[in-house]
């Protein structure tokens, strides 16, 4: 527990005199969430919010609280931390929830240590004190379930390549020069695929051997004539794998955020950063996934047949009346994206957690039909439709 009296008193040591206010500029609420992180600092509870609060209280003090109103990372907004070297990495969640007494949804934020832990409840009453009557609370923002949404029809992303791709540049792997950075090529965000291919190439009869060491920015899926051979991530590296003999390579790199804070900012760049696996004649193609190439991929209903590779979904949901909040459960999906109407909703990661659903506010979508398109980056064939809940809640193993 901290000592806040003496905390001011050192802070006014360094300030000079009369010039030092108690201030406390970040007075935080809990932490930002990162995707593969059963627990972390957002889990904070209520008492002790009422404590630090009411410290403040105490103290006569000026402070902000941080945050008093989660929010929401849409698009590819959501950033990343990391130590100074820009070695450990964390990837932040698409909701910036961060444990605040208001969630990103405007509902009371609810405490994940004590059952009924109202943590909005808990900095009222410390703001409070028993000093006078507190103003009526307005009623909360209506959420409401939209059910299933079916996604029948299909876009293999290597097929609409022509259609997705911003840029392409050559370079000769054997001339010992690394691939391009999604930076030196302009792009801030997205996909960025590096095709090798026998027609420039030959065949590689051999298997390859990856091995990197903390040179992937941030992910990347290889496939070998189109199957998924392999995966790199960022936090688990270093890391090797094995691929077979083949007449293409493709590998997918995607920008899990950038780092926002401290040496690594600017520095932090994405993409293959390392030697070509095998030296030879490779295209750096640039899928940002802006909606302009999104709204152009020609979709088709029917079976996917490439289970493995990543797919465009799309399907339309029917909204018969005002449009309410609501929330799109990734339930059932891998890792992908979400677009309503055009409007990237942000990054879903079902099988790393905790998030689990993504924020869909009633401003983004209309009465009649709204599309909803998502890509899955793994087991598309597997992919039948979302389903829209009225409830959101990050989900940490206890």
């Amino acid at each position: 527990m901290k000592n806040y009296t003496l905390l001011f008193m050192s802070q006014k040591q360094f300030n000079a005199p009369g010039n030092s206010p108690k201030m406390w500029t970040e007075l935080w609420t809990g932490w930002f969430t990162s995707w593969g992180h059963g627990r972390s600092a957002s889990t904070m509870d209520g008492a002790k919010w009422y404590r630090d609060v009411s410290e403040m209280v105490r103290e006569n003090a000026s402070f902000s609280i941080y945050m008093a109103h989660g929010g929401t990372s849409f698009g590819f907004w959501s950033g990343a931390n990391a130590d100074d070297l820009g070695k450990y990495y964390w990837p932040d969640t698409t909701s910036y929830d961060y444990g605040a007494p208001i969630n990103e949804a405007g509902d009371h934020n609810m405490g994940l240590r004590v059952a009924n832990d109202d943590l909005f409840v808990s900095i009222k009453n410390a703001l409070g004190g028993g000093s006078g009557p507190v103003p009526a609370e307005p009623d909360p923002i209506k959420k409401v379930s939209y059910g299933w949404i079916a996604l029948p029809e299909a876009a293999p992303l290597f097929v609409n390549l022509n259609t997705l791709a911003t840029c392409k540049q050559s370079l000769d792997g054997r001339a010992d020069s690394k691939l391009p950075s999604m930076e030196s090529l302009r792009q801030g965000h997205g996909l960025l695929l590096y095709r090798y291919d026998a027609e420039q190439n030959g065949r590689f009869q051999a298997s390859v051997k990856v091995y990197h060491d903390y040179e992937i920015h941030d992910r990347a899926q290889v496939f070998v004539d189109g199957l998924q051979a392999g995966l790199l991530y960022r936090p688990e590296l270093p890391s090797r794998i094995s691929l077979p003999p083949g007449e293409s390579m493709d590998i997918l790199v995607e920008n899990m955020g950038h780092i926002n804070y401290g040496l690594s900012v600017g520095r932090d760049h994405k993409g293959w950063l390392a030697d070509p696996p095998i030296p030879g004649v490779w295209t750096a193609i640039c899928i940002p996934l802006d909606t302009e190439q999104v709204r152009n991929v020609k979709f088709s209903t029917g079976a996917v047949t490439n289970t493995l590779g990543p797919v465009f979904r799309r399907g339309f949901f029917n909204v018969s009346g005002e449009p309410h909040d609501t929330f799109i459960s990734t339930k059932g999906l891998t890792k992908g994206y979400v677009w309503i109407n055009g409007f990237n909703l942000g990054r879903y990661w079902e099988t790393a957690g905790p998030q689990h659903e993504l924020y869909l506010p009633a401003p983004l979508f209309k009465m009649g039909a709204n599309e909803i398109v998502i890509l899955e980056l793994h087991h598309s064939g597997a992919v039948q439709g979302v389903q829209s809940v009225d409830k959101f809640m990050f989900k940490y193993p206890r």
